[in-house]
């Protein structure tokens, strides 16, 4: 990371680090299984400190709506197919780490919302919000 963040800064560009999206899996208890990143989100964390970079926790972020929303509730993010739901996974799928278009929008909508609270530099890379703000928790249910 230290290379890209480098070679940005070098480039007259301002980086930022987002941590990885938490990983949807749930122990048989229900409760979310832990540090499914290992200590990959604390070394970017500690990077970003080190180096004085921004840092989105999306990790921690996620992690958190996805333990308040649940193994039921939060299956809708990810690429949980039903079989012939989408051709190309015609037996269906399982998958805890990518998302759909709803969890795309989700989180997508989250690190927008973090942008702007770290300011102009970042804020600015967004287009302005007409109106009323979409409500991120309305995409929950």
């Amino acid at each position: 990371l230290k290379q890209y963040i480098k070679v940005a800064i070098d480039h007259k560009a301002h980086p930022i680090l987002i941590t990885p999206l938490y990983r949807r899996l749930f122990k048989e208890d229900g409760q979310l299984v832990e540090d499914t990143h290992l200590d990959y989100p604390d070394a970017m964390i500690a990077l970003g400190n080190e180096l004085k970079i921004p840092l989105i926790d999306l990790c921690a972020i996620s992690k958190d709506l996805i333990k308040k929303t649940g193994d039921e509730r939060s299956r809708k993010w990810f690429m949980h197919l039903e079989p012939m739901e989408y051709p190309n996974y015609p037996e269906g799928k399982n998958d805890n780490t990518h998302l759909k278009y709803d969890g795309a929008v989700t989180f997508a909508g989250i690190i927008a919302e973090e942008l702007r609270k770290l300011g102009e530099r970042y804020a600015d890379l967004l287009l302005p919000i007409d109106g009323e703000k979409e409500d991120v928790a309305l995409l929950i249910d």
